[in-house]
């Protein structure tokens, strides 16, 4: 990949580039044309523009510059001009690997389906394992952002799928487990949920600060308190691996939201003041614990 910046350090263009000179040269020349150089794509997309190569060069600087939202929003426009013939070709798969981020695009869909051709084309090519980059990064980028928080089950279904299909379903909880909770959650099913959180606490029975976080998910998320029981459970042998002061802050606090949503509030006043305690042993200054501890004691 070639990026081309002004004087200024402003990136101006990107550009995959042959190793020859004349392929080099015409890139340049680009580069030196306000009118073609990716500095211009945006102004080009908005007036319309829609051909195969411009949305596959306007996704990938897109993919550079970090805006993924419009990655996507470009990924889709490309998957609905490219010839739906064409999409086991090379092109296809290098479109793939270059211009999209969302396992929901339909050409992430066909070579998630057709995993074992990606897998030979890269060996043709000589990036034997190559594909597994380039689907991990898909699934990676699927899985953060504002989008992956309304995911339904089915679609985090499919992407469990993938992961199998590419050799990572071992990983599958650990990166799965709170969007599937919640989904679960917002769709009503929360034996569903409960049953997740039960599965990922047994894979943490050594980290007490993973366990805390997975209460805290539970307690900010569940719609009433007949998971408590289990949560309380979740806590019992978290502090006992936890020593640093800041996590036993955190410890404590969910611990005393739990007491308090089970109505014990006694027990809860005494849980939030050691919050308190350990956080400004600490100095962590999230207006959290105070809130908390204010809320008991009013």
């Amino acid at each position: 990949m070639f990026l081309f910046f002004n004087g200024d350090g402003k990136l101006i263009h990107q550009s995959d580039v042959t190793p020859d000179v004349g392929t080099i040269n015409d890139v340049a020349d680009i580069a030196l044309d306000p009118n073609k150089r990716a500095e211009s794509y945006a102004h080009r997309y908005e007036s319309g523009e829609r051909t195969l190569n411009f949305l596959a060069s306007f996704a990938a600087f897109n993919i550079v510059t970090k805006d993924t939202t419009l990655a996507i929003e470009v990924g889709e426009k490309l998957f609905e001009i490219y010839p739906y013939e064409n999409l086991g070709s090379r092109t296809s798969w290098k479109i793939t690997k270059k211009c999209i981020l969302d396992v929901n695009n339909g050409f992430a869909k066909y070579w998630f389906n057709n995993y074992s051709k990606a897998k030979d084309y890269e060996i043709e090519d000589g990036h034997a394992g190559g594909e597994n980059n380039v689907f991990t990064r898909i699934i990676q980028n699927s899985l953060i952002g504002s989008r992956s928080r309304f995911y339904n089950i089915g679609q985090l279904n499919k992407i469990r799928k993938y992961m199998e299909i590419i050799g990572a379903g071992q990983y599958a909880d650990s990166y799965l487990w709170e969007l599937e909770a919640k989904a679960f959650i917002r769709e009503g099913n929360l034996l569903k949920a409960l049953a997740t959180g039960n599965n990922i606490i047994d894979k943490f029975k050594e980290n007490g600060s993973a366990r805390v976080y997975i209460t805290s998910v539970f307690i900010d998320n569940f719609p009433n308190s007949t998971f408590i029981n289990d949560a309380r459970k979740w806590l019992s042998s978290s502090l006992e691996s936890i020593s640093q002061d800041n996590q036993k802050a955190e410890y404590y606090y969910e611990s005393a939201r739990l007491y308090k949503l089970s109505g014990k509030l006694d027990l809860a006043k005494k849980e939030a003041k050691m919050a308190m305690d350990f956080a400004s042993k600490n100095d962590v200054l999230n207006p959290k614990f105070e809130t908390l501890n204010n809320s008991l004691n009013i």
